[in-house]
């Protein structure tokens, strides 16, 4: 997580406070579900970036 934080700066990373009202603004429909191969709703797609996955 500390490598996770120190890529993405203060503002592309997503507490667990922000990952809930992502998750809320996907279930009430203001923003499009981000969903895996499996139909699970996905929250992390921004720590799973490739561009981010190499620099970590």
């Amino acid at each position: 997580m500390l490598f996770l934080r120190t890529v993405l700066g203060e503002r592309g990373f997503h507490g667990t406070a922000e990952q809930a009202v992502d998750l809320w603004d996907q279930l009430e429909g203001s923003t499009p579900l981000v969903l895996d191969e499996a139909g699970r709703i996905r929250l992390d797609g921004w720590e799973l970036d490739d561009q981010a996955q190499d620099r970590v």
